[in-house]
């Protein structure tokens, strides 16, 4: 997978970040970057996961996304994820 095109995930997968935090009253100066966490910067639960997974599902256009190479690692939930580490797993998945 081309540089580019990992760039364009990771600006579409910001645009969707910002879009499900809107509202939340986040003490996030930094903004959300590569490094960001889900659970440890931006606060998601567990059904935020969800729905992040189903609106990237519906954003990018991909059906039955392999979500849980995401989000399990050796029969575990992975307890949190980076912007980073999603954007790979949709390089990878959308190859």
């Amino acid at each position: 997978m081309d540089i580019n095109k990992k760039e364009d995930i990771k600006k579409e997968l910001l645009t969707i970040l910002k879009d499900m935090t809107a509202d939340w009253e986040l003490d996030y100066s930094g903004g959300i970057k590569a490094d960001t966490r889900l659970v440890g910067d931006l606060t998601f639960e567990s059904i935020e996961v969800v729905q992040l997974m189903v609106a990237i599902e519906q954003h990018f256009n991909v059906k039955n996304l392999a979500s849980e190479k995401l989000l399990m690692r050796d029969g575990r939930y992975v307890p949190d994820l980076t912007v980073s580490e999603i954007v790979n797993f949709l390089a990878e998945q959308m190859n």
